[in-house]
């Protein structure tokens, strides 16, 4: 054990001597947090509509009011209707609404009016979500046009259809932030573990002194817990931090514990530094082992769920998706952010992280012994 203490003590006096290490853990995660935490988001916000009111009626009028006053889209009216497909190819709209002459007749009548709704493609994700949202706030404002209008006396013999009240659980607001910046809390400790426990090993082969640690006293497994435990302290820290800005700052709701949080993040150390080993063992310099390091970081976090969901996953990929911890450590974090879960409800993802990370670790340690023998 005071090997072991030593081995750690001497560890933290380099990281003090090593800024770079030391701002890539302190400095950049939660640098990185509140860039992407503004950067990524699925919101639909002020975007340019145009609309061409054919019908020029009250009921048309209260439509478009109802669309301006959802936020998602700022309107720009237009007089001619040809000039909708220019406004797309010009990109001054992205989103473009016709309502036709005969709107406000049908209303009167009971019937569903249809509205011409054009959509930019160029930009797929974009264009899917600004045409849910408009299919939403359209959907709404008919459904209080048609409940105003069969009010009137003229009316009485009939009677609107079931008007549902959906109610959001979790996230009521339907905001993405909500559920994209906790994410980013595992996308900063992969990132930063992974390449800082590859370099750590990496340097001393580089500059001589890893042999030199191998002929002392310390057993193998004394050596790298002594090079882990001091990263993984720091990556537990910057956990911390990173959850205090996700709740003060990004106002995200916390239902559920911050310590149930901080169990899970050691679930994910376990799988990072064990993978940031793996890497030390196979690459010789330093800027190897960052690039390896990417190489396997990235499509990680592709197949995780940290920005499409896993079931969008290509079948033939999924089980590569399951066999990455960041995907279990996403789906417990979120689930305890946004639904309150508790212990029993995130075990299995747990035992996962716990399994996987056990197994790379060992696969790690075990090249790490062959080449020092």
């Amino acid at each position: 054990m005071e090997r072991l203490l030593t081995m750690i003590r001497k560890e933290f006096q380099q990281l003090r001597r090593d800024r770079r290490t030391l701002a890539l853990f302190t400095v950049a995660p939660v640098l990185q947090l509140i860039i992407v935490g503004y950067a990524v988001s699925n919101d639909v916000r002020n975007v340019p509509l145009a609309v061409y009111d054919g019908d020029r009626s009250q009921q048309s009028r209260a439509l478009v009011q109802a669309v301006a006053a959802s936020q998602h889209f700022i309107i720009h009216p237009v007089e001619n209707p040809r000039d909708l497909p220019r406004m797309l190819a010009h990109r001054r709209a992205e989103v473009a609404l016709a309502i036709p002459p005969e709107f406000t007749r049908r209303i009167l009548r009971g019937e569903t009016p249809s509205v011409q709704v054009l959509v930019d493609g160029s930009d797929s994700t974009s264009a899917t979500l600004a045409a849910e949202y408009l299919a939403l706030d359209l959907q709404a404002a008919h459904s209080s046009l048609m409940i105003e209008t069969l009010r009137r006396p003229r009316d009485e013999g009939t009677r609107p259809g079931v008007s549902p009240q959906p109610r959001v659980w979790f996230n009521p607001q339907l905001l993405s932030t909500h559920y994209m910046v906790p994410g980013v809390l595992a996308l900063v400790l992969v990132v930063t573990t992974t390449i800082a426990t590859s370099l750590s090993i990496v340097r001393e082969r580089e500059v001589g002194t890893l042999e030199q640690l191998v002929v002392t006293p310390l057993r193998g497994w004394e050596l790298l817990a002594g090079k882990m435990i001091p990263l993984g302290i720091l990556a537990l820290l910057d956990a911390a931090i990173i959850l205090a800005v996700i709740r003060f700052w990004f106002r995200v709701p916390m239902l559920g514990s911050p310590g149930l949080v901080l169990i899970c993040v050691l679930g994910l150390m376990l799988n990072t530094l064990g993978t940031g080993l793996l890497i030390s063992t196979i690459s010789r310099t330093q800027q190897e082992a960052q690039l390896t390091a990417f190489l396997l970081v990235n499509p990680s976090i592709l197949l995780s769920g940290f920005i499409f969901p896993v079931e969008n996953v290509p079948a033939l990929l999924r089980p590569l998706s399951y066999a990455i911890a960041t995907t279990h450590f996403l789906k417990a974090e979120r689930a305890i952010f946004l639904r309150g879960a508790e212990l029993a409800d995130v075990l299995p993802q747990l035992l996962w992280m716990l399994g996987l990370g056990m197994l790379i670790f060992a696969l790690g340690m075990w090249r790490f012994r062959k080449q020092v023998d």
